[in-house]
This record gives C-alpha cells, sequence and structure tokens, in this order.
C-alpha cells in the first residue's frame, strides 16, 4: 500500500487541498490519537473530476442555433489540474487547447475549478459535443452534448464583387418617409469606399426592434445614390447573427474578417452602419451588439463586444472610417429591473481616423419616431443630408460635425422630439479624431 503517516492536523489540510471540503469523506483515512494514515492508491482520478457545462448548457439541447462558430464553455473540477482539454464534435477533434494556462480561468473555493472557453466551428444539423480533459495525473475525463445548428438559408446577389448575402426571408415593406423619396442630386462617385450595413430587427430572446430593417434599407440607398458609393462594395446584412458579426468584422486578436479583406489600405473610406439592441454587460460593465440570436442573461457569451468592434476597425488601413450607431448601450430596452448603465466603449480613441456617432449618451435609451417608421436617429440622421439644411456653413460640403450639430439642436432636433414624443432625454455623441470628414458634397 502507497500510505504515509502524518500529523493529523497536517493530512488534513492536505486533503482539503487535494479534493475539497465536500470531497474530504471519500478518502480513505485510519487515525489515531495524534496521525493518520492516508492511502492515496485507493483515490480514483476520474471520480473526483467533474465537468459542468456552460455553454451550450442542458437546455440547449431542446434549441436550434443558428451560428455555425459557436463559443464553448464548461467549469471542470481537477483536483490534479489540467493539462490538456480538447474539443470532439462528431467523432472529430475540433479544438485542441495545448496552453491551458492561457484559456482557463481558475476558482478556487471549496473545491477547484478551471472555467474554460474556446471557439469551435458546428456542423449543419445534430452536433454531438464532447469535451475531454486529461489532468495532470494522465487521467482523462470527458463529458457528451448535443445541440443542433441549423443556419439561416441565405442567397447570393448577383453581380457583385463583394458577394453580399442577405436572408430568403422576404423584408418587411415600410411606409416611405418624407427623407426616402426624393433624394438630393450629387455626383459623387467612391468607387474604394466600402460599407457594411446592418439593421436587426427580430430578436428570439429580446424585444424586435421594429424599424431596424427600414433604417439599414435607406441608408443603404443613401450610400449608392447620394454618397457614391458602389453597390457591390456594400456588404448588407438584416438580422445579423453573432457569427457574422465575426465574420465581417473579425474575433479578439484576428481583425481579418470579410470588412478587413475588402479595403484597400489608404484608398479605402469605410462606412459602418448598425441599428438594433445593444446592451451592456452587468458584470464587467462592457458594451456589446446584440445579435438576433443572442440570449442577454449570456451577453458575454453570445454578443459581439463593442471593445473588440473598434479595436479590430482600428487595425484596418483605410483612409477614413465612419461608424453611425442607431442603438443604445445602456441596457433599458433589454433588461428589466436595473438602472441604466453608462456605459463607455473602449478604442473609440484608436481610430486615428476615424469618427463614431451615436444616437444616445451611454445612459440613455434611443427612440424610435413611428409616425416615419424609423429610428428618431436614422431619421434626422437622414434628414441632415436630405434637405441640405444640415450644411451649416453652406459651402456644399456637408461634415459629421455639421450632421452633429444639426440633429442635436434642442429646438428642432432629436433631444426636443425625444422629450415632445416620447418625454424621455436622446442626446446624440460624437467623438473620433475625424469629425470634419465630408460625407456629402452637393451639386
Amino acid at each position: 500500500m502507497n500510505s504515509q503517516k502524518l500529523p493529523l492536523t497536517q493530512t488534513i489540510l492536505i486533503a482539503l487541498f487535494l479534493f475539497g471540503a465536500n470531497s474530504l469523506a471519500k478518502a480513505q483515512i485510519e487515525s489515531t490519537s495524534s496521525t493518520v494514515t492516508f492511502d492515496l492508491s485507493k483515490i480514483n482520478a476520474k471520480k473526483m473530476a467533474k465537468i459542468q457545462w456552460l455553454s451550450p448548457t442542458q437546455k440547449d439541447q431542446q434549441q436550434v442555433v443558428q451560428q455555425t462558430l459557436f463559443l464553448v464553455s464548461a467549469r471542470i473540477k481537477s483536483f490534479s489540474g489540467l493539462q490538456r482539454v480538447k474539443i470532439h464534435i462528431n467523432n472529430s477533434i475540433r479544438t485542441q487547447v495545448l496552453e491551458v494556462s492561457k484559456h482557463l480561468r481558475k476558482e478556487q473555493g471549496s473545491d477547484i475549478f478551471y472555467v474554460f472557453s474556446a471557439e469551435t466551428q458546428l456542423d449543419k444539423g445534430t452536433n454531438s459535443l464532447k469535451i475531454e480533459a486529461i489532468n495532470h495525473a494522465g487521467s482523462v475525463f470527458s463529458d457528451r452534448i448535443a445541440v443542433t445548428c441549423n443556419p439561416p438559408q441565405m442567397v447570393r446577389v448577383p453581380n457583385t464583387s463583394l458577394n453580399v448575402t442577405k436572408n430568403v426571408d422576404s423584408p418587411k415593406h415600410y411606409q416611405p418617409s418624407d427623407v426616402d423619396e426624393n433624394l438630393p442630386k450629387t455626383y459623387l462617385n467612391n468607387p474604394n469606399a466600402i460599407a457594411v450595413v446592418i439593421g436587426n430587427t427580430n430578436y428570439k430572446k429580446a424585444k424586435n426592434v421594429d424599424y431596424a430593417i427600414h433604417d439599414a434599407q435607406s441608408i443603404k440607398q443613401y450610400l449608392e445614390k447620394v454618397m457614391g458609393f458602389k453597390p457591390g462594395n456594400i456588404f448588407y446584412l438584416e438580422d445579423a447573427t453573432k457569427g457574422e458579426f465575426e465574420l465581417y468584422f473579425g474575433i479578439k486578436g484576428n481583425p481579418k474578417g470579410k470588412l478587413y479583406n475588402a479595403v484597400k489600405p489608404g484608398k479605402s473610406d469605410v462606412f459602418v452602419f448598425y441599428s438594433g439592441h445593444g446592451a451592456p454587460s452587468i458584470k464587467n460593465k462592457h458594451p456589446y451588439f446584440v445579435p438576433v440570436e443572442c440570449d442577454p442573461q449570456y451577453i458575454e457569451l453570445g454578443g459581439y463586444s463593442a471593445n473588440v468592434f473598434y479595436q479590430n476597425l482600428a487595425k484596418i488601413k483605410a483612409r477614413s472610417i465612419a461608424v453611425v450607431l442607431d442603438a443604445c448601450f445602456s441596457g433599458s430596452t433589454i433588461y428589466e429591473n436595473i438602472s441604466l448603465i453608462d456605459i463607455k466603449p473602449k478604442g473609440v480613441s484608436d481610430l486615428k481616423n476615424g469618427v463614431v456617432l451615436s444616437s444616445s449618451s451611454g445612459n440613455e435609451v434611443s427612440c424610435w419616431y413611428n409616425d416615419k417608421q424609423h429610428g428618431m436617429f436614422t431619421y434626422f440622421f437622414l434628414k441632415a443630408i436630405h434637405n441640405q439644411n444640415g450644411d451649416l456653413n453652406q459651402d456644399g460640403q456637408l461634415t459629421f460635425k455639421e450632421i452633429y450639430q444639426y440633429i442635436s439642436n434642442n429646438s428642432e432636433g432629436i433631444p426636443y422630439f425625444a422629450r415632445r414624443i416620447h418625454g424621455v432625454e436622446q442626446h446624440p455623441t460624437i467623438k473620433g479624431k475625424n469629425t470634419s470628414q465630408v460625407l456629402v458634397k452637393y451639386d
């Protein structure tokens, strides 16, 4: 027998460290008045290990996910540490984590746990997921779970150089407002400009954003007919999933999504528009875009980090970058029974040649303009371009700073109409080092 006699108090401390308070009774201990014999050969390392699924959960086995790029997360209990973790999907190894320290967070309480997270690619249809862990004792333990992946069917829009994709479902038809008709004429031609336009209306686990798709449709029309963008250079998405956010904007540490690859360094102007839900993490206070399949209660896992978004944009070598957001990140439209959270995204200052125009400040809501069937911010943004009144110095050029001043007017702009129609405060914000960037040149 591999046994060792130690003082009683020292042996109990060793047992607590190895097995945790809840598991101490499982050890074989023979005690005298002052010493105990601790038999390590009777300890089964596998029985002391446990895998608890965090994503997907057991509940997710009854649901269908749309994104193929999926975050697998689990809490792993192992008294002898972890050496390696593997993710199997349908009996094929998809992800193998060799540097455990970079992917796991150690939690200590009565027992020792490791929180493990890694992205992996799902197959279409039923996926048998298996986490296999190897501890430092060489023992292998695993657990399985199943999840169904049913990505939306996509169609290719013909005659576009960037293979723009959109959902097959027919978009809702909206009543055009005054800013959707009789668009101003310009002769702008910006053949190298690239845009990403997203409208998220139909949410599965949050309230719908009724006019977001209409906002996106109108922005796309202005890009083509007023701002000189080629139709084939506009990535247009309705009801974007997390996988699509990552596909176009990249992931943490890897900015090389479709937008990055489409840009001609030093020649392309980049324009990004988003209308839909934003939300803060209650835990880390970071802002996230909310994909249509995301459960806001798990925003850290299912959302797309706004911090990563700005960090990745800053790595694109574009001539200029403009971001226009009709979304609030205070949490008021997502969570119930919480106070508004003042969110300040990181990375905006890194956009050396960029400007960010947002619909509201960090602790406010973003309203709808029901009579116009638009987000209030999007309506006034388009109105500033449409009636040319946004060109405050009448030089025939409309800058982002002028648009901001026009839509922020306390008597005629968003703050006034938000108070009058909805009884709330809404003040657009502008950030970045390129607020004088020209968006439109009139004839």
